[in-house]
């Protein structure tokens, strides 16, 4: 019988163990601070276990997300131009299960936008062809215009759903990137992270503490001396 209470097993003198971080944990150090509305963190930094929609902490998923950027005046040029100066970043990002369907909500409006004009235009050239000279005419324009308004009635609805469900990327240069749609609270969560990866001189090493295992013992510095406890010697049973 253990008269310490302690689980079979259990070695009170081992070296203190760090714990099992989520998936979603990267070795780019955190670095963070706050631009208007917008966060600017460390491209590929690895965000604190909290959902960066609503700020809790239970049920998280790291999502795999890719962000691209392309400077404004990129934009009036082709597209490879565009191909060729665009910024890219990936982050694991923590999200709730809600906020993470949520999110997959507002990608899939997207493609359903998408997806249904272009048949709608596939519709109206079928139509046309089909119907003879008057009536395809009238097909082809009813079809055409259902397919503009369908096409890019998705991509404004999804502008605008994506800013309350996803978390985006304003801006990208070769070191940060600026992220929009975060949680108050989880924006301080960050900013903290990446203030406490600062004041202790880098993430836990080896054994979950800055600079490794503590010393003798897995205690910081070994035992304090006398037998390794005050007033000298082990507890006795």
């Amino acid at each position: 019988m253990n008269p310490y209470g302690q689980p079979p097993g259990f070695n009170p003198y081992a070296a203190p163990q760090a714990p099992v971080m989520p998936g979603g944990y990267g070795a780019t150090p955190m670095s963070a601070r706050v631009e208007g509305n917008a966060v600017v963190v460390t491209n590929g930094s690895a965000f604190p276990p909290v959902c960066l929609k609503c700020a809790t902490t239970q049920g998280l998923e790291w999502r795999d997300q890719r962000y691209t950027y392309v400077p404004p005046w990129a934009r009036l040029f082709g597209a490879l131009i565009q191909v060729f100066v665009m910024k890219r970043s990936r982050f694991q990002v923590p999200v709730c299960q809600p906020c993470h369907r949520g999110w997959k909500k507002a990608n899939l409006l997207l493609w359903l936008g998408i997806g249904g004009g272009i048949v709608l235009w596939i519709l109206a050239a079928v139509g046309a062809g089909v119907a003879g000279d008057d009536a395809g005419g009238v097909i082809g324009a009813i079809f055409g215009v259902l397919g503009f308004l369908v096409f890019f009635g998705g991509i404004i609805a999804y502008a605008i759903v994506r800013r309350k469900r996803a978390v985006s990327a304003i801006r990208i240069d070769k070191q940060f990137t600026w992220l929009t749609g975060i949680h108050a609270n989880a924006i301080q969560a960050i900013v903290g992270a990446g203030a406490g990866y600062a004041q202790a001189g880098g993430y836990a090493q080896a054994g979950g503490y800055p600079g490794g295992y503590p010393q003798a013992g897995g205690h910081p510095g070994g035992y304090p001396p006398g037998g390794g406890y005050p007033g000298g010697g082990y507890p006795t049973r």
